[in-house]
């Protein structure tokens, strides 16, 4: 330790003789808790020789908060034990003694719950590793709870600074042993007679299967797999003239976490009869449902709609009757950003001398399959799903076979973003510096607008502007260090750290901008929403992310150098860090 200090009662501090370009760690407490610990990793400014003096601001530090954690195993409904969760709320990344200062967990016996006391100000996720044997894998791959989810070997609690309490289910796949339930099901409609109605569907492991009627017993009885839960699909159908709707019924084990106690939920769809109760849990399974009846004016509903990530992000659609649906009827699209220039064509719209940023929707192909006695509707994209792109599903109108009334229903649309493109990998290389003047090495980017009319700006300087690639979103972390700059010939040393991508999300402090290549006397009108930025030698139309570095510098040229040093580290989800040094030249 180079020195323990006491801050007076502003709560200033000064540490004097430090050598330069030395890493140091400082930590900041409380005497009496108030606040939490917290850590705050610097390097002192690379001027040997020379006596500087560096202010680091403020230090921001937060009051506690204890987040109590229970977790269980959702087979036994056991509480699992011997874990451990950490937290990190430091500033600024050495690797070799962060853990020195994380929030970490303790196990309280009484309540069988996890302890942690993190700062409630700051943005904290904590992690547990879930090997706990230390055999290589996993004890458990499946987590159910708010703000959690399974990366690794790792769970994961986001925004854990924002709780106070916490339940969580953990299983296995490996580990599940499927029970056997005896199931009987009786349908009824309004006068309480039985009804044949159509074959209920259940599917077990992906393989179809059905549970015939017992015309003797009027009952639908079947043993089914029971891993905790089991959903049952049954068809429209028609009897004495009347078409009944598709139902739906799910049974599923809920937990009571302080008697360990068990019951089955059962909740309903597309029957007149209660729709969510309890019953007890036991081998033998009866359930009581009352057929609705569709109507003439068109009854038509969405019983469920969703989209499956694991097959391309299908779209899956169950009605609650026979539909008549056809591709022309069915949409998928995503808006894309459009730069156009008044010249590049005679035929938009775009008068010359203006440039019209703008919002368009781009259809994808997709074919449409249909099951269930065309109850049940399958939209699957005719190409691959683009990454970190927001897609809709849109169905223009729809018709029950019953009625052939066309109607619109909002329940079937379905809207979904994608994940980071992991492929997207980021390179140290697409970094680039830029002050957007309009001019790059000298010559003007533009010399006239789109209508021809010459551009009389003159060369300035103006605020040096980091454009990273929107690769960076498939970082862990990335941090970028100004370390120094040259202007016209004469080098300053500076030291400015920003925390670029913090656990895998960008910063607030910068922008996503959309990169817009016209003269300075260019018109442009933005119809999209979206931030842009002109006057750089960016690829017009690209998206980017915009650090600002805080400097007004000209241009880099041959006799006149402008540029800035950087540190930078950087490390992809399951890759390791990297770190090394640039020179960035101002375009």
């Amino acid at each position: 330790m180079i020195t323990e200090l006491v801050s007076d009662e502003t709560g200033m501090f000064e540490v004097s003789d430090l050598p330069p370009s030395t890493d140091i760690t400082l930590v900041v407490s409380a005497a009496d808790d108030a606040f939490v610990q917290r850590a705050f990793y610097l390097t002192t400014p690379p001027t040997p020789g020379n006596n500087v003096y560096r202010d680091i601001g403020r230090l921001s530090v937060s009051e506690p908060v204890t987040l109590s954690v229970s977790v269980s195993d959702k087979q036994t409904g056991d509480p699992i034990t011997g874990l451990e969760f950490i937290g990190l709320s430091h500033l600024g990344f050495f690797e070799s003694t962060v853990l020195d200062y994380a929030h970490r967990s303790t196990f309280n016996d009484v309540t069988n719950q996890y302890e942690i006391v993190l700062p409630k100000d700051l943005n904290v996720s904590t992690e547990a590793i879930l090997d706990l044997d230390g055999d290589g894998e996993l004890d458990f791959d499946k987590a159910e709870g708010d703000n959690v989810y399974i990366s690794a070997d790792k769970l994961l609690i986001y925004d854990a600074n924002e709780l106070e309490t916490l339940n969580i289910l953990l299983s296995k796949d490996d580990d599940v042993i499927a029970e056997t339930k005896t199931i009987s099901i009786r349908i009824l409609n309004k006068t309480n007679k039985p009804l044949v109605g159509e074959t209920f569907v259940y599917d077990e492991d992906g393989n179809a299967g059905q549970l015939i009627y017992d015309e003797t017993n009027s009952l639908y009885t079947a043993e089914l797999p029971f891993d905790g839960n089991f959903r049952l699909n049954m068809g429209s159908f028609v009897e004495d003239e009347k078409t009944y709707s598709t139902g739906s019924i799910n049974v599923y084990r809920t937990t009571d976490f302080e008697t360990g106690d068990t019951q089955l939920q059962v909740s309903t769809s597309g029957f007149n009869s209660n729709s969510f109760y309890r019953i007890p849990d036991t081998e033998s399974v009866q359930i009581v449902v009352i057929g609705r009846e569709v109507q003439a004016t068109s009854d038509l509903k969405v019983i469920a709609a969703s989209t499956d990530a694991d097959n391309n992000y299908a779209l899956s659609v169950y009605y609650s009757e026979p539909v008549n649906l056809s591709e022309e009827q069915v949409s998928l699209s995503y808006g894309a950003a459009t730069v156009i220039t008044g010249n590049e064509d005679a035929n938009d719209n775009v008068p010359n001398g203006t440039t019209v940023v703008d919002e368009v929707q781009v259809n994808v192909p997709i074919s449409l399959s249909k099951e269930l006695n065309d109850v049940k509707m399958t939209v699957t994209p005719s190409e691959e799903i683009m990454g970190n792109t927001e897609y809709r599903y849109k169905i223009e109108s729809v018709s029950a076979k019953s009625d052939e009334i066309a109607v619109t229903l909002t329940a079937d649309d379905e809207t979904f973003t994608t994940p980071v493109d992991n492929n997207n990998v980021f390179t140290v290389d697409s970094l680039i510096v830029d002050n957007g003047n309009f001019y790059s090495n000298g010559a003007i980017l533009h010399t006239e607008n789109s209508a021809g009319i010459e551009s009389t700006l003159s060369e300035m300087r103006e605020r040096a502007y980091l454009f990273l690639s929107v690769s960076i979103e498939s970082l862990e972390y990335l941090t970028i260090t100004v370390t120094g700059y040259t202007e016209n010939n004469s080098d300053f040393a500076n030291f400015d750290l920003y925390n670029v991508v913090e656990n895998s999300r960008v910063s607030y402090i910068l922008r996503k901008i959309l990169a817009v290549s016209v003269a300075d006397n260019e018109n442009v009108r933005n119809l999209s929403g979206h931030h842009y930025d002109r006057g750089t030698t960016l690829p017009n139309g690209q998206f980017f992310y915009q650090l600002s570095l805080g400097k007004y510098i000209n241009d880099n040229k041959p006799s006149n150098v402008n540029g800035f040093a950087i540190y930078y580290e950087y490390r992809v989800e399951g890759g390791e860090n990297q770190t090394g040094e640039l020179i960035l030249p101002v375009r």
